[in-house]
């Protein structure tokens, strides 16, 4: 399923980009300071760079607008199929052992099955075991 978060990847930076660079920086706190995870705020930040400007570079504009339409088209597909999905809990997807065993495989992790923890050792010795692996850790490296 796709979302609806949209990242700006940036190669190159310019020298003289730090104005933008601290614009930026400026806009995140505010976001976080509006929503610092879910918040009933009425306020919002609803744009981050005028309409105007997107719509003068005419190739940037078509492209946003153009892989918008498709990321909400993906979307709305999924979002479809995980109603249908919930409201009849027989149905299976035939593709999601094709999926899980393609991210085993992409992550490098055992197909195995899972075992029982090892419930001869007591809760005690194992947090003092798990902290003292931690500890002999240097945090900063």
């Amino acid at each position: 399923m796709t979302n609806c978060f949209r990242y700006i990847v940036c190669q190159g930076r310019r020298p003289d980009s730090s104005s933008i660079q601290q614009y930026l920086i400026n806009l995140n706190l505010r976001i976080f300071h509006i929503s610092p995870g879910v918040s009933s705020s009425k306020v919002d930040i609803t744009e981050v760079v005028p309409l105007d400007i997107i719509r003068d570079d005419d190739n940037f504009f078509r492209y946003i607008l153009n892989s918008n339409e498709v990321l909400g088209q993906q979307q709305i597909v999924s979002l479809l199929k995980i109603r249908t999905f919930a409201q009849n809990t027989e149905l299976r997807d035939l593709r999601q052992s094709e999926v899980r065993d393609q991210c085993l495989k992409h992550w490098a992790v055992p197909d195995e099955l899972r075992t029982a923890p090892d419930k001869s050792e007591k809760p005690a010795d194992k947090f003092n075991k798990l902290t003292k692996v931690i500890s002999s850790r240097s945090l900063f490296r």
